[in-house]
């Protein structure tokens, strides 16, 4: 299995030599650019479509809290602050 790392520095070799005088890919590294190339392309696109899927909140947040804090905190007009979304719930117990 190719280390995607590897790849990475790589191109970032391969387009800095491009720029730089004096420097050119050697045989095996023009054959494999391409594919690199694409390798890339796919990390890229793999990473949008990831990220763009795990960013929804689900589940249950629960703030557990001792009885002296609960009462400080929640009944002197301090508020803990939860934003509600779609499939998340909040909840909020003073433990005894």
């Amino acid at each position: 299995m190719i280390d995607w790392d590897n790849v990475r520095y790589f191109l970032a070799i391969a387009r800095g030599a491009v720029r730089s005088a004096g420097y050119r890919l050697t045989l095996a590294g023009r054959e494999i650019i391409e594919f690199a190339i694409q390798m890339e392309a796919s990390s890229h696109q793999l990473e949008t479509s990831v990220l763009g899927r795990d960013q929804t909140v689900q589940g249950l947040s629960r703030v557990t809290l001792p009885p002296f804090l609960a009462t400080h905190l929640l009944m002197s007009g301090s508020r803990l602050v939860f934003t509600a979304t779609s499939g998340h719930r909040d909840e909020c117990r003073a433990n005894r």
